[in-house]
């Protein structure tokens, strides 16, 4: 009998209540002067933000691929014949090909990865979408769970951020308005590309016209998935009066959705990145 495990690391965004059984966690990793620590392990993200107030911008880091290696053997041994892996995008992190290296010469167990081309709840929608797959057939085949879970185009998130320093410290700013955005007050809706790259799908000058194109974006995205199911995800910087304001234009979406994920804020090594400022909504439709 085949037994699939799901391994993905915690650039996907999702909090602890939903690494379910069969699913194993891949930290990466947060760097301050004086310590390093395990995403989601040993920093929560209040720490993160606390800690960057008082000591400055943090790094992060992927697993070492000895790391990986360990953490399959981990799952082998716990009579997994076979490993659904699910990675934010290597357009934007190093992860992807790490875990493609650990994997290489593995024979004992049957892998296949999947490139969100995402980050964030973009590449948490994979896994909770895989758990759901495979609590509704246990007996589903690796081939087939991968041929399901494997498309990108399922997947959209779209955010913005209050600052872009911590986007520019730490190098992600891709093809985003970075610095020349700031200095002229624009604020762009981000989102990662094909390649699963940063880019500014659209420009705005005021958060409540930034709140109106994001929402826009999703139901045209939950519209012309009309029959699918869909999750919806939003992420709302600890401010009730806009998570709200975005409850209430999303009403339709969020009802009829299998799954409604909220959060106040960004989890520890992503808020590295985005700063507590980061608000964004997504959508997965299938």
């Amino acid at each position: 009998m085949n037994k699939i495990a799901i391994l993905a690391d915690t650039g996907c965004g999702l909090t602890d209540n939903y690494w379910e059984k069969d699913t194993y966690m891949l930290p990466l990793y947060v760097h301050f002067s004086d310590k390093s620590y395990k995403d989601m392990v040993e920093i929560s993200s209040n720490e993160v933000y606390e800690k960057m107030d008082k000591e400055g911008l943090a790094k992060t880091s992927i697993p070492s691929v000895g790391e990986i290696k360990q953490m399959i053997e981990k799952i082998k041994s716990d009579g997994y014949t076979d490993i659904l892996v699910i990675s934010l995008s290597s357009g934007l992190s190093g992860v992807h090909n790490a875990i493609c290296m650990a994997v290489k010469e593995e024979q004992d167990i049957n892998i296949k990865i999947v490139d969100t081309k995402n980050v964030w709840l973009g590449t948490g929608f994979f896994v909770l979408y895989a758990q759901d797959l495979l609590k509704e057939n246990p007996q589903i085949s690796i081939d087939e769970l991968y041929e399901k879970v494997n498309n990108i185009d399922n997947s959209k998130l779209y955010f913005y951020l209050d600052t872009f320093k911590y986007l520019i410290a730490g190098g992600r700013v891709g093809k985003v308005v970075g610095t020349v955005g700031t200095l002229l007050k624009i604020m762009p809706i981000i989102a990662c590309n094909d390649e699963g790259i940063y880019h500014t799908v659209s420009k705005t000058r005021s958060e409540d016209k930034a709140i109106a194109d994001i929402t826009d974006r999703i139901k045209e995205f939950v519209a012309k998935n009309v029959g699918k199911k869909h999750y919806i995800a939003i992420v709302y910087k600890k401010d009730e009066r806009l998570l709200k304001k975005i409850e209430e234009i999303l009403k339709d979406e969020i009802m009829s959705a299998v799954k409604y994920i909220k959060y106040d804020v960004v989890t520890p090594a992503l808020g590295v990145h985005s700063g507590p400022g980061a608000l964004g909504v997504g959508a997965f439709c299938f």
